[in-house]
């Protein structure tokens, strides 16, 4: 248990200045903090659950060099696509569509 929660806390920490921050930070000039914390809390539940599942699945049917080998590939093709600027994202007048605060947070956190 101690070592779990040396590792949390390490990550947590590592965390703390990503992108999620910023956008977090951005939203409570729109939100309500308890709108952000429930659908960030959420958007962090499912994420995370996706992941675990999805990760303990393809373990079960793929051979780990190949899960090393497709890793790779993608990193590599994330890291040329980041260095071509290609389509710029437009933006709606910063509206946002939804009227449910913690599922517009839910959204925001997921995309």
């Amino acid at each position: 248990m101690i070592l779990f929660l040396k590792v949390f806390f390490t990550e947590f920490i590592a965390e703390m200045g990503d992108k999620t921050q910023l956008m977090l930070i951005a939203l409570t000039s729109k939100y309500k903090l308890k709108d952000i914390i429930i659908g960030t809390a959420a958007a962090i539940l499912v994420l995370n659950g996706l992941a675990v599942l999805a990760g303990g699945l393809v373990s079960e049917f793929v051979p780990e060099w190949l899960i090393k080998n497709i890793a790779a590939l993608a990193f590599l093709y994330f890291a040329a696509s980041t260095i071509s600027d290609g389509d710029e994202e437009e933006e709606e007048n910063g509206r946002s569509k939804i009227k449910f605060a913690p599922l517009a947070v839910f959204c925001t956190f997921c995309s």
